[in-house]
């Protein structure tokens, strides 16, 4: 759709795992779907992302981090939205994240890459 002849919306690029460079996960647990809660989140840290590069970066780093400094099995969101109006497959439909705690197993967790706070 257009508003005010000046902005169109079309359908965002998901960028798949594979194409984002992910490490596959250490163990994988099953979401039951549907789930009655979206979760959304700011990364804070990484910053902002405004290329596809930037972003894919981002998202290898924060797997990273998860991965490494929490023990995470995984990058702990399901879904992140870079400042490329691209849409990053983390840990996707089909698996538990780490992201709200209580309700990781209920949800679906996105992160908007940045920080976002002002």
């Amino acid at each position: 759709f257009t508003v005010a002849n000046s902005f169109v919306c079309t359908d965002p690029e998901i960028v798949t795992r594979d194409e984002w460079g992910a490490k596959p996960p250490t163990d994988v647990e099953n979401l039951t779907l549907p789930v009655p809660y979206l979760v959304i989140h700011h990364s804070y840290i990484p910053a902002a992302c405004s290329t596809k590069e930037e972003c894919i970066n981002d998202m290898q780093w924060m797997q990273k981090y998860h991965q490494q400094n929490n023990s995470w099995c995984d990058i702990g969101y399901n879904f992140a939205v870079g400042g490329d109006n691209r849409i990053y497959v983390g840990r996707g439909w089909t698996a538990v994240g780490a992201h709200a705690p209580r309700y990781n197993s209920r949800s679906i967790g996105i992160v908007l890459i940045g920080d976002w706070t002002g």
